[in-house]
């Protein structure tokens, strides 16, 4: 209806829809009064954009974030591929799929390198073996020979007293991988790690399991493909910290390769901003970040020094 003047108390839980409605139907004015507040001690709702100081601006972003329109059959089907094809998707399937094959083999060192099997029992079992496995898979791609050194890892210092064996060699392992990959002189390019994210390595499988991670890998590639051709299309900023992609094969080649690993990493991070690579805010982003800013390096300027226009288009990549 429409009425001389409308007011509308906006909160949280506001969807864009209405208060599209609410802030259009005034001849002379249209009003809305935002909630910052909690009602009392007992309303134990979020606050307005989960922020400690909410101002009425961080309400009314969330609001048009806040969708209650049910979607078209179409755009549900959309909306649920992306959600099953994007990068933390595929790369967490992936990462599970070769954790599972190669999970005989780490449990074969755990039993080999620790003389107590008490504590190798201790670690198998675990909530931080699947942690200690993910660095023992870190280590292989980085060029590290854990049948060789984990023992050595492990009888640096006595477990005896830890609590939980696993967790203290998991972080004995993580210091030694990134003192290893911070050493000055270590080759610019990644090839061992996919989309300089993903570490790649020779797996034991079934046929059906190596063509299940030879699928994700094949559909990270794509995804990330993809990713870059929308930026390139909408001339996205974070594209010209990598500079103009080289006229010569081989530079194009790392132009395309450094491109295709800084696109599926702001995917998986949820990296939205100008800036290629963000603000890592956790140990394996900042991995991530350092490993895919060492690509770049080879490939045009640093992704951090934005200075040239992005290229117009780039190949899709070859198939695994």
């Amino acid at each position: 209806v429409t009425v001389d003047s409308s007011h509308v108390v906006v909160t949280p839980s506001t969807t864009r829809e209405n208060l599209y409605v609410a802030m259009t139907r005034g001849r002379r004015a249209n009003r809305a009064d935002v909630a910052l507040d909690r009602p009392d001690d007992a309303h134990s709702a979020p606050l307005p954009s989960d922020l400690p100081e909410p101002t009425a601006q961080d309400v009314l972003a969330r609001v048009l974030a806040n969708s209650g329109a049910e979607p078209s059959a179409h755009q549900a089907a959309a909306d649920e591929a992306e959600a099953g094809g994007n990068t933390t998707q595929l790369g967490a399937e992936l990462e599970a799929l070769t954790a599972a094959a190669l999970h005989d083999r780490w449990a074969a060192l755990i039993r080999a390198g620790l003389p107590d099997q008490g504590q190798a029992d201790l670690v198998l079992a675990s909530e931080a073996f699947g942690a200690l496995s993910a660095e023992l898979h870190r280590s292989l791609a980085q060029g590290w020979d854990p049948e060789a050194e984990f023992q050595r890892l492990a009888a640096a210092r006595p477990l005896g007293g830890a609590a939980d064996p696993a967790a203290v060699l998991h972080a004995r392992l993580a210091a030694v991988l990134d003192h290893h990959e911070a050493q000055p002189g270590r080759p610019v390019r990644q090839p061992s790690f996919l989309l300089g994210m993903f570490p790649r390595v020779d797996a034991p499988a079934s046929p059906a399991m190596a063509h299940a991670i030879e699928e994700r890998e094949q559909a990270l590639i794509e995804r990330a493909a993809e990713l870059l051709r929308r930026a390139l299309a909408n001339r996205e900023p974070w594209l010209a910290a990598l500079g103009p992609r080289l006229a010569d094969p081989l530079g194009a080649d790392r132009w395309d390769e450094a491109a295709l690993a800084v696109a599926a990493y702001r995917d998986r991070y949820q990296v939205t901003g100008p800036e290629p690579l963000g603000r890592p805010d956790s140990v394996a982003q900042r991995r991530d970040a350092n490993r895919i800013a060492g690509m770049s390096r080879g490939s045009a300027p640093e992704v951090t020094a934005p200075n040239a226009a992005p290229a117009a288009s780039v190949p899709a990549p070859p198939r695994l």
